[in-house]
């Protein structure tokens, strides 16, 4: 457990499972931001925390490598969720990242039931899904309308993603947009900067601790402020 706690500019590298494992029985005011996860099997576990809010924004998360196992090759993933050991997830804010895997978000809901995640919000991240996948997993578990869970202003390469997240509730992805995203050094850059000032404004009236200063009043999608 941690309360007004930062985890920041580390490198995580080569993981065979999670990066970072942001299960407590319940953090306070706990902030993951300008972190890089790279060549990872794993990227952020939230599998259970109750209370918050955590904060994880404006981190490179890298979930490609593929992990072999007695019954074949497995694709990892950048966000894990579940509700198991500490009965709840909440108050989670995933803000400005820039996410590519196979499985963006992958809901390990064996235990999991949709009135356990509450307040979960994803706003302006670039989703960049590998391969065939649409890049969401168990989505249901995670995104029915009520509790306060929200998705708004994110970026996706592929448009089934962005369309996979609307049909769930029509307040969803009002400011979402698809784009092409280029890989350089394997850092995400969106193709010929389109999600500058695309970006919803919703995270600057949550008084989110970024030290990032928005001073057109209109934030880029993703990691960097152009």
């Amino acid at each position: 457990n941690g309360k007004n706690t930062s985890i920041h500019h580390t490198v995580f590298r080569n993981c065979t499972d999670d990066a970072i494992e942001l299960e407590t029985w319940g953090s306070e005011n706990f902030r993951f931001y300008n972190n890089v996860i790279t060549n990872c099997w794993g990227g952020i576990s939230v599998g259970s925390n109750p209370r918050g809010p955590l904060y994880i924004y404006r981190n490179q998360v890298d979930a490609t490598t593929i992990f072999k196992t007695e019954k074949g090759e497995k694709a990892g993933y950048c966000i894990k969720f579940g509700s198991d050991f500490a009965n709840a997830t909440e108050n989670i804010k995933f803000y400005h990242n820039n996410f590519r895997g196979e499985e963006i978000i992958h809901v390990w809901d064996k235990k999991s039931n949709p009135d356990k995640f509450n307040n979960i919000e994803f706003i302006n991240n670039v989703f960049y899904a590998e391969g065939n996948s649409d890049g969401i997993s168990n989505l249901w578990s995670l995104v029915p309308c009520r509790n306060g869970n929200f998705f708004n202003g994110n970026l996706y390469n592929k448009s089934a993603c962005l369309e996979k997240i609307k049909q769930y509730c029509p307040e969803f992805e009002k400011k979402g947009i698809v784009a092409g995203v280029l890989l350089s050094k394997g850092v995400l850059q969106i193709k010929k900067r389109k999600g500058v000032n695309q970006g919803t404004n919703d995270v600057l009236l949550n008084r989110w601790p970024d030290l990032v200063k928005i001073k057109d009043g209109k934030p880029d999608i993703g990691a960097r402020e152009y």
